[in-house]
């Protein structure tokens, strides 16, 4: 009998252990969406400081690359960052 409660109460504490956690991917989601605005907006901030410093638009794309921004995001960006003025 004491073998029985033994194996019962291993068995569920294994599967109490052993079940997949629900995933929190909203969360996750937004906490992704957040960090893209972060970091958009560094960038925003760093596109138009380094412009009012006077340095050039492949001074500016090599600082970037120099950091490990993807080269044609940084490209693209740039493009649609100084047509909006």
């Amino acid at each position: 009998m004491s073998l029985w409660i033994i194996g019962a109460v291993a068995a569920a504490g294994y599967y109490v252990m052993a079940k997949p956690k629900a995933a929190k991917k909203p969360a996750a989601k937004e906490s992704l969406e957040a960090m893209k605005e972060k970091y958009l907006l560094q960038l925003n901030k760093f596109l138009k400081t380094s412009s009012d410093k006077g340095f050039t638009e492949e001074q500016i794309k090599e600082a970037l690359a120099g950091k490990g921004w993807p080269k044609g995001f940084v490209d693209d960006y740039y493009k649609a960052f100084f047509s909006k003025k």
